[in-house]
């Protein structure tokens, strides 16, 4: 028997379903990301490079890893401003070399955006810098809890 004779059965209806169930969830976690943390357009003219970043998170933060070698703490600065988290600053040249053989570092200025969305605890936003990595930790905000309202007899008060 050779693979063109054979037939390929329709799935029934259930098992698509059942297997679309795990894989949905998955999705929309991923258009979250693409959508709150996108990184938005910045003046070209003006930056120099984009460090690389890595966003996750888990049932109670959103964290950010900025890798950011040879720049000190005192030249980055994050600020959150409208849903709108911006980290700058400038890696600067160690030494002035007049003769360059070859160079692959990139030093100057650089800027990234990010649209974070809403809901978050923004006075507990914290960020750490270490061995050349910033570290943005942004807490989620807990979801409403249901409130009962008790039902009273009588008359309504309008």
């Amino acid at each position: 028997m050779n693979h063109s004779s054979l037939t390929f059965w329709n799935r029934p209806s259930y098992l698509v379903n059942r297997r679309a169930l795990w894989r949905e969830p998955l999705e929309e976690t991923s258009r979250f990301f693409e959508r709150f943390f996108e990184d938005l357009t910045v003046d070209k003219r003006r930056i120099d490079f984009a460090p690389l970043v890595d966003v996750h998170d888990n049932e109670t933060h959103f964290f950010l890893n900025v890798d950011i070698p040879g720049v000190k703490k005192e030249d980055v600065k994050v600020e959150l401003k409208e849903n709108t988290l911006t980290i700058t600053g400038e890696r600067k040249t160690q030494k002035t070399i007049e003769e360059k053989v070859f160079s692959e570092r990139i030093f100057g200025r650089f800027e990234r955006r990010f649209q974070v969305p809403p809901g978050i605890k923004q006075d507990a936003i914290a960020a750490h810098f270490e061995n050349g990595v910033l570290e943005i930790t942004i807490p989620k905000a807990e979801p409403d809890k249901p409130k009962e309202i008790e039902i009273k007899e009588g008359k309504t008060l309008n």
